[in-house]
């Protein structure tokens, strides 16, 4: 037999180039798989963000409009008292009101 000529392991480093093409391939996909969960991520905090900032934004009339409404609950409480104290009771002292204070000065007083 004669001796063999040329180079070995010729399918070895066909396999070798194709194996590490597909390293690449996997490594370029999973790059892009991470951009996009990136992106979104961002996506989604800055919408967060806006919705935080429109929130505040309302909070203030929000606010305003309900402590209106408070006010406007404890007028007609403090009247309803008052009404109750005309038709026989002592309770006026509770609102700190003397015998001869009249509901309008009640009223300013709180």
């Amino acid at each position: 037999i004669p001796p063999k000529a040329g180079p070995r392991k010729s399918r070895h480093l066909k396999r070798q180039k194709v194996r590490w093409w597909r390293v690449r391939q996997l490594h370029r996909k999973k790059k892009q798989e991470k951009v996009a969960a990136h992106y979104k991520k961002m996506e989604k905090r800055s919408r967060i963000v806006r919705e935080v900032k429109e929130c505040k934004d309302v909070a203030l009339t929000v606010r305003g409009e309900e402590r209106e409404y408070q006010m406007e609950i404890l007028r007609r409480s403090v009247l309803r008292m008052l009404e109750l104290e005309g038709e026989g009771g002592g309770k006026l002292s509770m609102l700190g009101g003397g015998d001869g204070d009249k509901k309008e000065d009640v009223l300013e007083k709180h």
